[in-house]
């Protein structure tokens, strides 16, 4: 992958207009705090909903985006040098687990840990790869539908020559938070361009009330996208007939430079 510095490039700005309620619980009293629709460490002010979120649920919120962004793309991030709120609490170094073995196999790995510079860490961006979503597939709510983890990344360094590596960890990533994640884009960009216009349809998942379920809501392309250099992220609006009804459903597609899967969040039903 090439090394190109990426501060400047982000999702295409817009400025909306303020909300003056809470988007996900419809409060409005107290302070309203602005909503990044994408958050402000994949892509700074690029998308930012004013006036649009109460303490109560922007604490939801944050606690999301940080647990995604802290562990799972907090190398990815740092690789590709994208936005900070404090340059302050950029790491400046990581911790680099690995394991070698003389025949490739985990029966005699050895394991060796190294601080190492982030340009020396094999960074990796953490993913899901998932089909359609189960509602736009009319299969039950709850009904369990398959996924599987994806990365993709530059293969790890092997310090020595005579052995192999059998096992580098790179970062974790948590299957309910990352769809969480997933949902408040989708739901938070929706009311952007759709106000309340819609039967939201997320704000439990958002909420974390779905005990684990996501899958009857988020879904995917099984192919993943070429490479489109100099992209990183991007967010649009399909509709979808289902029923007699119009539904929203938000097309979610992050760092796109790599070549990655896209995402989708059934966002509601339009009224």
């Amino acid at each position: 992958m090439a090394t190109d510095r990426l501060d400047n490039i982000v999702t295409r700005p817009v400025k909306f207009g303020p909300v003056g309620h809470c988007i996900y619980c419809g409060t409005t009293d107290g302070k309203m705090t602005d909503e990044h629709i994408v958050p402000y460490g994949l892509a700074g002010n690029s998308l930012v909903l004013p006036a649009s979120s109460c303490i109560p649920c922007a604490e939801i919120t944050r606690d999301i985006e940080n647990d995604v962004l802290r562990k799972q793309m907090i190398h990815i991030r740092t690789a590709l040098n994208v936005k900070t709120r404090n340059k302050k609490d950029r790491l400046t170094e990581f911790k680099l687990h690995q394991s070698f073995s003389e025949d490739g196999t985990f029966e005699d790995a050895a394991r060796q840990d190294a601080t190492v510079q982030p340009k020396d860490f094999p960074w990796r961006f953490h993913a899901l790869m998932m089909d359609q979503a189960g509602f736009l597939r009319g299969v039950p709510k709850f009904e369990p539908l398959p996924w599987k983890h994806w990365s993709i990344g530059p293969a790890p360094t092997n310090p020595t020559t005579e052995k192999r590596t059998v096992a580098t960890y790179v970062g974790q990533i948590n299957p309910y938070t990352f769809a969480r994640f997933l949902a408040k884009i989708g739901h938070s960009y929706a009311y952007a361009y759709h106000g309340s216009a819609f039967a939201p349809m997320l704000l439990d998942l958002i909420n974390g009330k779905t005990n684990g379920a996501f899958r009857y809501w988020i879904g995917g392309d099984l192919a993943v996208q070429p490479p489109q250099p100099g992209r990183l992220h991007h967010v649009s609006l399909q509709k979808v007939q289902r029923g007699g009804s119009t539904y929203l459903v938000s097309v979610i597609h992050l760092f796109r430079l790599l070549g990655t899967p896209v995402f989708h969040a059934v966002v509601g039903r339009l009224r």
